[in-house]
């Protein structure tokens, strides 16, 4: 038969080291609150940035919107003089010259130009703002599911 050896090993130490096993799982749950929290910290941060940008573009926008009227006036200016122009009789403009003709029709042609070109910036900006409208509803709707998990995982601690 054979003989079983016993060993007498104090319980203390056990003891201690389940404590620091219990403090170590502790440790854990509250990095990952800490990893949420930043991430949330994050979200926050980067909306700020978006709400930032669309001031920034909103004001920019608002100065290019200003200035319409002025340029509205000189186009208007412009239309009201190659209408006085086409209005006289018809020998008045046989009598000017070729290049006054040529002149008009340039500066119209960079009038109609300038329009278009006007009406694609005020499409993109439009175009930006619907696109920031959309980012800044998803991150909103984002922050709020995160939230509302924090609340959860709160009551359930």
């Amino acid at each position: 038969m054979e003989t079983e050896e016993f060993e007498l090993v104090p319980a203390s130490p056990i003891r201690r080291i389940e404590k620091r096993l219990k403090k170590l799982e502790k440790v854990d749950a509250n990095s990952d609150i800490k990893k949420l929290t930043d991430h949330i910290l994050d979200l926050i941060d980067s909306n700020q940035k978006v709400v930032e940008a669309v001031v920034i573009s909103n004001n920019e926008l608002k100065k290019e919107i200003a200035r319409l009227p002025e340029k509205m006036e000189d186009f208007m200016e412009e239309i009201k003089h190659g209408f006085k122009t086409m209005k006289s009789p018809s020998h008045a403009v046989s009598e000017m010259p070729i290049d006054s003709l040529d002149v008009l029709l340039r500066q119209m042609n960079k009038l109609i130009i300038g329009n278009k070109k006007h009406l694609k910036v005020s499409n993109a900006s439009l175009d930006h703002l619907y696109q920031i409208n959309k980012r800044l509803k998803r991150i909103y709707f984002h922050n709020a599911q995160l939230a509302r998990k924090v609340d959860l995982n709160n009551d359930e601690w």
